[in-house]
């Protein structure tokens, strides 16, 4: 019988294939609509030689600055200087995004196995299999997109969430809080994570009749994610303004890519799924 760790290296090994397989498609046209939203704002953080992004959509800003990074190696290796960053073919940028895409999403197929670990080795490795056979999943790990990224924080999140709720210490908190910061400057709608962590405090709290802790580790998760999400992006805090506009022409029901739901159906939507 083949042993478990054999069988999470195919599982690994089909989910590699599947992911980076084909992540060139569709150059050098340049098909999906979203992409640029991130490509571009990396590139010229390059050229103005600056770390701070300059959109604020969704606001994205974790994967562009990711990007930004690898863009500027690429740039240094082409023996260029930061300005000359449009001399590069921009197809070369779109996939190196829609790499760094798939090294979530392949993240992703470990931290499922490791959740599903936590039940038994079994569960594990039907976990990891279906994400890296589920379509959709492998369909958005080659596009340059938070999707698949705010998936694996996601994740990331279930995996300490269930650490935390079987030994509540301040440390799993602190990873907790950091990981909500990142999701929130990927997609503002992470900050529901905090909702999480609250029913997490809350119900092993009261399971432990440890009532003073609720408070403690309520105003400590708060002040964490703040300060984390200021140490990845304090645009986001010194922009509040453009962070505001942004938001409320996304919460629009009527523009391109809208789901007719607004603001408070999208919140809905949200917390249902979790």
């Amino acid at each position: 019988m083949m042993n478990k760790p054999l069988i999470l290296f195919f599982i690994l090994l089909l989910g590699g294939f599947l992911i980076f397989g084909g992540a060139g498609w569709g150059l050098p046209a340049l098909l999906h609509p979203d992409e640029r939203t991130i490509v571009e704002p990396a590139m010229r953080m390059v050229q103005n030689r600056t770390f701070e992004p300059d959109v604020f959509y969704r606001p994205d800003h974790l994967l562009i600055q990711i990007n930004a990074l690898i863009y500027r190696v690429i740039v240094f290796f082409k023996g260029l200087p930061a300005e000359s960053i449009g001399d590069i073919s921009v197809h070369v940028f779109y996939l190196t995004g829609r790499i760094i895409t798939g090294l979530f999403a392949f993240g992703s197929i470990i931290v499922a196995y490791l959740i599903g670990r936590k039940y038994s080795n079994a569960i594990g490795l039907i976990s990891a299999f279906l994400f890296a056979v589920f379509p959709l999943f492998v369909t958005h790990s080659k596009f340059a997109s938070p999707d698949v990224p705010i998936t694996f924080f996601m994740l990331l999140f279930i995996y300490f969430a269930l650490a935390y709720m079987q030994k509540p210490t301040l440390k799993l908190l602190t990873i907790m809080a950091l990981v909500t910061a990142a999701f929130i400057t990927v997609k503002y709608p992470g900050a529901i994570l905090l909702v999480m962590v609250a029913v997490s405090v809350i119900v092993v709290s009261l399971v432990d009749k440890k009532f003073l802790r609720i408070l403690k580790h309520g105003v400590a998760t708060i002040l964490f994610t703040v300060v984390f999400e200021f140490l990845i992006s304090p645009a986001l805090m010194f922009r509040f303004n453009d962070v505001r506009a942004a938001i409320i022409n996304e919460a629009r029901e009527e523009h391109l890519g809208a789901d007719g739901l607004g603001m408070g159906g999208n919140i809905l939507f949200y917390l249902n799924t979790l």
